[in-house]
């Protein structure tokens, strides 16, 4: 009986396997797919009439499997994977006891049970084997100094422009960091909700620019504070469309812009409002300005404030473009990148895109 139903699942896998395989071939792909759905349809029927060969032809399956790999992939454990474990899995299956008896009057068939010796040996040491070993020197070190790091602002994600992480402070030392106090708590409000992603987290890493502290939240809100007391100064939380609350819901950061900053290029158009910007990308794709002193949109970037990331990105699906990391700043330009969830169900989303916007204008 677990003989006959084991042929019937490797029958199903085989028939979905070969019409996957044979679309793979027709699209000019590797022949191996089709091939090896052949070999495994003819397995389950061989295990399905009780035929002893169904165990030597799966071992040999086996090899041929093995050989391929190495001959596209090398040694590089992470490229198995994909290629061998629904094989390898089915061959351990095989080997065992209650699948052997039946058709040898054995609890070991010699080939097979070999060949799963053999390979489940092979992973377990390419676990150990880098088949891409780095080894050299850095020859364009640096190191940090207060003109190339923070100093008494953190105004970009990486502490400044070069994102160093670096802060010429330091009243803090690794000897007296011990003695800290808590100054002062400050609690969000933004709650996760019932109808919210399962991913959802607060990862914000604060700015100080501007005599405040600023970051955002899960749901793109975005925050003010008096850095010394934890007083808030300004609060914007954006309208939520409750039915894209469904993918990962995480800002990691906001950026900040100052047109008077001597890293601004000069020639460029000045803003009449917002001359202090805080900029956030949104989980929901957007692009939003807001007023470093008020926390009011800025009417003179995109629409009112926002820009849409989903333009000129051709048709994507509900919830499959989302931004969660900071902008870039870049003299007078905002960059941002964009994660594209391309598998499972959503298949056929266009590709991601990296873009930069005018700092003023968007």
């Amino acid at each position: 009986m677990v003989n006959k139903l084991t042929s019937i699942v490797m029958a199903i896998v085989a028939v979905a396997m070969l019409y996957m395989g044979g679309k793979l071939l027709l699209l000019g792909g590797s022949a191996f797919y089709a091939l090896m759905a052949a070999g495994l349809l003819l397995t389950a029927i061989l295990l399905f009439l009780n035929k002893r060969s169904a165990l030597t032809l799966y071992a040999l399956l086996m090899w041929i499997t093995l050989f391929w790999i190495i001959w596209e992939a090398g040694f590089d454990k992470w490229q198995w994977i994909p290629r061998g474990d629904l094989f390898g899995l089915f061959g351990v299956w095989l080997a065992l006891p209650w699948v052997v008896r039946p058709l040898t009057q054995r609890t070991f068939h010699p080939f097979l049970g070999t060949t799963v010796v053999v390979m489940i040996a092979l992973v377990i040491g390419l676990c150990f084997y880098d088949p891409l070993p780095q080894q050299g020197t850095i020859t364009n070190a640096r190191t940090p100094s207060a003109s190339t790091g923070a100093g008494n602002d953190w105004t970009a994600y990486g502490g400044s422009t070069n994102a160093l992480r670096f802060s010429s402070l330091n009243q803090i030392t690794k000897d007296n960091v011990k003695d800290l106090e808590v100054a002062w708590t400050y609690h969000t409000g933004d709650l996760r909700q019932s109808d919210d992603a399962t991913e959802y987290t607060f990862e914000a890493t604060p700015l100080k620019a501007n005599g405040m502290l600023y970051f955002c939240t899960p749901h793109n809100e975005v925050h003010a504070l008096d850095p010394e007391t934890g007083a808030v100064k300004w609060k914007y939380a954006p309208p939520q469309d409750r039915s894209y609350m469904q993918q990962h819901q995480t800002c990691r950061g906001v950026s900040f812009y100052d047109a008077g900053n001597p890293a601004a290029d000069s020639s460029a158009a000045q803003p009449a409002l917002c001359r202090k910007r805080i900029y956030n990308a949104t989980t929901d794709a957007k692009l939003v300005a807001l007023d470093a002193d008020s926390g009011k949109p800025c009417a003179d970037f995109g629409q009112n404030g926002v820009v849409d990331l989903h333009a000129n990105m051709g048709e994507v699906r509900p919830h499959a473009l989302m931004q969660t990391s900071a902008p870039l700043v870049a003299g007078n330009l905002v960059i941002v990148g964009g994660s594209v969830m391309d598998n499972g169900f959503n298949r056929g989303n266009p590709s991601g895109v990296i873009r930069a916007y005018d700092a003023v204008t968007g």
